[in-house]
């Protein structure tokens, strides 16, 4: 047993030797403890530059790696690692390499984050200045359109203030912000208006003579062009009219000044107020211009200056001479009268501000017109006897002044010619009311118009219904007129006589102003559908051929189409579509079909839509004009201290041209000025550069017309029939 027992006992040592050198063996061959150790991505978390690539399981320094990679000598943690321990990560940490480039990427990062701050703290400056300066522009504004006094601004501003909206800071506290501030609004709005005329294929100018107002010999001038199926006029400024030569000059350093190197090249009409001035024709401004522009046409009308062209005429005849000094002396004496007794009588309406200033040049003119003399033959009586009964009671002078003034009032002959100057200016208001108000007449209905008038005023007055009455209660020399007494001396014969030849003069100044517009202006007429026969489709079809293929020789620098046949083709196809597809109404009214043919269909119909541009910028009766005449009155009363070029030129555009305060929109302006260098002024803002500097500074880029190209789906937008249908002529819609 003993001897067994030995044997186990040395296998059992032998094999736990055995087994001993076994797992020491393995433990060789076995990798190391640390390799079995992961990446933990919690590191990341306190090591922002460490970086760990799964596909190799190794992690890196990317800042290391950035700096350091594919030199000679490069530390495990450029390259990567496996050895993922926190001691080794700590201890690249503590390199001086690693510092170095941690403290460099610390500080980019600082340079950045403080320019993101820098630039978001300034675009919230900006932000609050632009909200700031849009109000103070919206209060100038104001001020602009209501013809406030400029010293209001600062009181506006301070309302505003206190009313906490938050406009404290510079330009708050003096008036001289609001001629400085205009000058960019008036300048915003011109930049607007040369934009449209870029993109317009054509334009027109307006003359209106204002030298009554302004003291010194001017023109407003005007420019008329079509957008969006709408005629727009805008006002541009003034130019001195000496003479016609000297107006184009003056007109082409405006437009260039504005953004329009080469203006005439688009100018197609010239519409003028018919001062002798303009209609010169030699050496006139009508010639200087159709020099330039290929093809200019021109009329010497506008509706609210007709009466002002007839009266230098009247006033050249002595027995009219001799009314106008009475009323002018009676006017005068009931004003005297008034001021030193206290006491009058009320003959007339009180004087408007239009009326002040439109006779200022002439005093005598302002009882020279319509409203004077209605009022005067309807208190032509209590006139009479009011001066006699008041006669005894008035000092010595103001006694021989009345004895003249009731001499002339019961004269047979003077009540005479106040009856028909009142039927001549009834005359030329009929003209103005049928042209300009309502629906305004096409130029070539208004020349129709004046030779209408002419002939009314040579014709039909001195035989008419009104003055025949008055002539023969006269002539029957009773020696009482309307229940007063008149001198017995009246003579119908030579009143006829000296009349017929007043009115003869009369008559033939207004149909000059007719006749010396462009004679092709009555061809027009044949685009106009309320002309076209409606008889038979024979007759339409014929129709207008004639006058088209004329139009079509003046205007033959402007037409793509240059062969006759393809115009008259087209003048076709044109008919038949307005027949067929446009609304009635829109048929009715001339200038709004006009405009939406121009605005929608010019690349289908460009020859007529030429014709259709033409006679719509020739505009007699633009109520435009005679708005800003009235406004240029209501200017110069209002700003009489501070009234200089500059401040009439921005307050005249800002009214001509701006929208209502409700509707007006300040972000072009407030553009503008953060734009523009010169918009640094202190308070007391001096002006060093005109406004062809700020034209300059915000140009003006040249946009091609692209309405309808490259469109096969014609869409009107118009008012429609109920069914439209498409033209016969294929051709003329392509």
């Amino acid at each position: 047993m003993s001897s067994v027992c030995r044997e186990r006992k040395q296998v059992n040592s032998s094999g736990k030797k055995q087994a001993a050198k076994a797992s020491a063996r393995l433990k060789i061959d076995k990798p190391a403890k640390d390799c079995k150790r992961k990446f933990r991505p919690v590191w990341k978390e306190t090591y922002t530059w460490l970086q760990y690539e799964e596909i190799k399981n190794t992690m890196h320094c990317v800042l290391c790696r950035d700096a350091y990679f594919g030199q000679e000598k490069c530390v495990p943690f450029v390259e990567g690692t496996n050895n993922f321990k926190l001691s080794v990560i700590q201890k690249h940490e503590k390199t001086s390499a690693h510092r170095n480039l941690l403290d460099k990427t610390e500080a980019e990062r600082k340079v950045v984050v403080a320019k993101s701050v820098k630039s978001r703290k300034k675009s919230l400056k900006e932000e609050d200045s632009r909200a700031r300066f849009e109000l103070l522009f919206k209060i100038v504004y104001q001020i602009q359109k209501n013809k406030l006094s400029f010293s209001q601004f600062p009181i506006l501003v301070s309302q505003q203030i206190q009313n906490g909206v938050p406009l404290e800071g510079r330009y708050t506290n003096h008036h001289h912000v609001v001629p400085d501030f205009s000058k960019y609004i008036a300048m915003s709005m011109i930049n607007d208006t040369v934009a449209d005329i870029h993109q317009a294929k054509h334009f027109g100018i307006i003359l209106d003579d204002v030298s009554d107002v302004l003291g010194s010999c001017k023109d407003a001038v005007f420019i008329t062009y079509i957008k969006d199926c709408c005629r727009h006029t805008k006002y541009l400024g003034l130019v001195e009219n000496y003479n016609g030569v000297g107006i184009a000059l003056s007109l082409v350093e405006m437009l260039a000044k504005f953004g329009l190197p080469s203006p005439f090249e688009k100018l197609l009409c010239l519409t003028m107020d018919g001062q002798p001035l303009h209609r010169v024709e030699k050496e006139g401004l009508r010639m200087a211009l159709g020099k330039e522009a290929p093809v200019l046409y021109s009329m010497h009308c506008l509706a609210h200056k007709l009466e002002c062209s007839v009266k230098p005429i009247l006033f050249e005849h002595p027995q009219v001479r001799h009314c106008v000094d009475t009323l002018y002396r009676l006017f005068c004496f009931l004003k005297d009268l008034q001021k030193k007794t206290g006491h009058s009588i009320d003959v007339w309406t009180p004087m408007s501000t239009m009326d002040q200033f439109t006779h200022s040049s002439n005093p005598k003119w302002l009882v020279f017109s319509l409203k004077f003399l209605l009022a005067t033959l309807e208190k032509w009586g209590t006139i009479t006897i009011f001066l006699t009964d008041t006669y005894h009671n008035l000092d010595r002078k103001m006694r021989l002044d009345a004895a003249e003034i009731l001499t002339s009032l019961k004269n047979s002959t003077f009540v005479a010619y106040l009856h028909l100057l009142k039927e001549i200016f009834e005359a030329l208001q009929n003209f103005q009311d049928r042209v300009a108000d309502g629906c305004p007449l096409p130029c070539y209905a208004v020349q129709e118009e004046l030779k209408s008038t002419a002939s009314v005023i040579m014709n039909h007055i001195i035989l008419g219904p009104c003055l025949v009455p008055v002539l023969q209660e006269l002539q029957a020399r009773s020696g009482f007129f309307q229940g007063m007494p008149v001198t017995h001396d009246f003579d119908i014969q030579s009143f006829h006589s000296s009349a017929d030849e007043l009115c003869r003069t009369v008559s033939l100044q207004i149909f000059l102003m007719a006749e010396q517009s462009s004679p092709s202006i009555c061809k027009f007429s044949v685009l106009d559908p309320k002309n076209w026969p409606l008889d038979s489709d024979t007759l339409l079809g014929a129709y207008g051929i004639q006058k088209v293929r004329e139009l079509s020789e003046e205007m033959r620098p402007l037409l793509s189409l240059k062969c006759p046949a393809d115009i008259i083709q087209e003048w076709c196809s044109y008919k038949a579509f307005v027949q067929s597809s446009l609304a009635e109404s829109l048929r009715k009214d001339f200038n709004s079909l006009a405009a939406v043919m121009i605005s929608r269909f010019s690349n289908i119909y460009p020859s007529i839509c030429t014709f259709l541009t033409a006679a719509m910028l020739l505009s007699p009766s633009c109520s435009v004009t005679r708005n800003g005449f009235h406004e240029l009155c209501l200017i110069k009363e209002s700003r009489k201290n501070v009234l200089t070029e500059d401040t009439l030129w921005q307050t005249m555009v800002i009214n001509m041209n701006g929208a209502s305060l409700e509707d007006w929109d300040p972000e072009p302006v407030v553009d503008l000025w953060l734009k523009t260098s010169l918009r640094r002024p202190n308070n007391r803002t001096k002006l060093t550069a005109d406004t062809g500097t700020l034209s300059q500074a915000h140009g003006v880029n040249d946009v091609t017309d692209c309405v309808l190209q490259n469109c096969d789906l014609l869409v009107i937008t118009g008012e429609l029939r109920e069914e439209p249908m498409a033209c016969d002529n294929a051709e003329g819609l392509m």
